[in-house]
């Protein structure tokens, strides 16, 4: 997972989107949402909206590399 602090605000890539370009693609880290986990810690989902339902993604990346 890559996190990155932007002018933008904190960001996150999406691993499949990421794969897909071949670069880095990042999104508002909000946008991904978060899960409980088991143990009922939370954390961030890792693929943004667009590729855990299949479907591209619905907005724009805010930053690559």
């Amino acid at each position: 997972m890559i996190i990155h602090n932007h002018s933008s605000g904190r960001l996150k890539s999406c691993p499949q989107c990421s794969n897909s370009e071949g670069k880095h693609v990042f999104y508002a880290y909000e946008s991904f949402g978060m899960r409980t986990m088991e143990d009922g810690s939370t954390i961030v989902q890792s693929w943004c909206p667009g590729c855990r339902s299949n479907a591209k993604p619905q907005t724009q990346p805010i930053a690559t590399c």
